[in-house]
């Protein structure tokens, strides 16, 4: 699946970023200078993974070197949405916390499971 990032927006006060398609050996190379350039390192950053299909071993890295830079610097990252198969990825690497039991962003206006808020 080719590589694609979109955004940043904000919602609730935090950066969201939607990434999609397979975090392979070269997008890994590419994902740290797009999360330096599109959000500063002390904002909160929630990266919504629902569409990432493979994950390899170099972009587990760079989350968790994302993670520790955003921590020093009074903000933090979290990966929201994340498949079956990447929970399992993260769970076996130790890396779970990133989640937050964040499985859900709220829906975007206008997307199909918007609903007004009563």
């Amino acid at each position: 699946m080719p590589w694609d990032v979109e955004g940043p927006h904000r919602r609730d006060g935090r950066a969201v970023l939607h990434l999609s398609g397979d975090l392979d050996p070269s997008a890994a190379l590419r994902l740290p200078e797009l999360l330096h350039d599109a959000v500063a390192a002390h904002q909160d950053l929630d990266l919504d993974v629902a569409g990432v299909g493979r994950v390899c071993v170099d972009g587990l890295r760079v989350l968790a070197r994302e993670q520790r830079r955003r921590a020093v610097r009074g903000g933090a990252l979290r990966l929201v949405r994340p498949g079956p198969g990447m929970r399992r990825l993260l769970a076996g690497a130790g890396m779970l916390d990133l989640t937050d039991g964040a499985d859900a962003l709220p829906p975007e206006v206008g997307s199909p499971g918007y609903r007004v808020p009563a």
